[in-house]
């Protein structure tokens, strides 16, 4: 069921009226390449949608691209307006309904550094572990780093600590679990006035 949102925006199309608005999450996914947010922008833009919030980054010359928008256009009408474009530049590209709740307000922000010998299961055993404790993980970053005694795993994520959780009791099971993997981890509030 498709949900409208009557929002205070003039319709592109009949200027004189307002839109009825959907909120979409619209996701892309190809090869690097100079050019690629310029012409999905241009395509967003031309058929009057508003970006919200986005992220966008490149991993070993793949391209990903995710975007909370509004839209006067519904899914499917967006993705074949896009259909052209993923095309040319060979995206892969999905459109659907975003169910505009905020769950990333709720909690307290701490950030979680991991570092170490790299090897596979760092990425589940870490989030395993603050699932288990309801702490929300909203953005993660990983890179492998070389070093002279091998290569080094380092991850660093932003999490949302309930306000009833312990974060002291978070930060010891870390410690705990880092030992058996070979890593380092720690847990740190995140500073209001640096948000």
């Amino acid at each position: 069921m498709t949900t409208y949102t009557l929002v205070p925006r003039r319709d592109p199309v009949y200027p004189g009226s307002l839109a009825r608005m959907h909120l979409l999450a619209l996701s892309t996914l190809g090869d690097d390449r100079p050019g690629v947010i310029a012409a999905v922008t241009e395509v967003l833009l031309r058929v009057g949608c508003n970006i919200e919030e986005s992220a966008m980054t490149r991993l070993r010359g793949e391209f990903a691209m995710m975007l909370v928008l509004e839209s006067p256009i519904d899914p499917d009408e967006l993705r074949d307006e896009l259909s052209p474009v993923a095309a040319d530049l060979g995206l892969i590209v999905t459109v659907r309904s975003a169910t505009g709740s905020d769950e990333e307000a709720a909690g307290l922000p701490f950030t979680v550094s991991v570092y170490g010998a790299d090897h596979p299961g760092i990425v589940h055993a870490v989030t395993s572990l603050l699932a288990a404790r309801r702490v929300n993980v909203v953005d993660v970053v990983t890179h492998v780093l070389a070093g002279e005694d091998g290569d080094v795993y380092v991850m660093v994520l932003e999490v949302h600590v309930p306000a009833d959780a312990d974060s002291t009791e978070i930060g010891d099971a870390l410690a705990a679990l880092a030992a058996t993997q070979g890593v380092t981890a720690s847990i740190t509030a995140v500073d209001a006035e640096t948000l």
